[in-house]
């Protein structure tokens, strides 16, 4: 068969580029199912970078606003709670269900204010 050189890279091109979203967007599915931050991160940008389509990077972008929010809440309640700063220990809990906390490092907290 007889096929343009330029055609050929053309297609060459294509399927790279295919092959390339085709990995992003299975990276994005993995770390939607894992939940976890450094590989949403990854993923997300990839994702972009790779032009994979918006509602998927979009769902991986809320997962991860949620998973730092719960990052940012069990730290904050921890070092609510080594501070012994009740008041702070208070607002703590609040954002960590709001946030969805492990109900276990919630209750924990919850007994150690309930013991000040």
């Amino acid at each position: 068969a007889n096929v343009e050189p330029d055609l050929l890279e053309q297609a060459g091109k294509a399927l790279a580029e295919e092959e390339r979203k085709i990995g992003a967007r299975g990276a994005l599915h993995k770390a939607i199912e894992q939940r976890e931050i450094k590989a949403l991160r990854q993923a997300i940008q990839e994702g972009q970078n790779e032009s994979v389509e918006f509602s998927l990077v979009s769902e991986a972008q809320q997962i991860l606003a949620a998973e730092e929010r719960k990052a940012n809440a069990t730290a904050e309640l921890n070092a609510a709670l080594s501070n012994r700063d009740v008041p702070r220990i208070h607002a703590a809990i609040i954002e960590a269900r709001v946030a969805g906390v492990d109900t276990f490092d919630v209750d924990k907290a919850s007994r150690a204010l309930s013991q000040e």
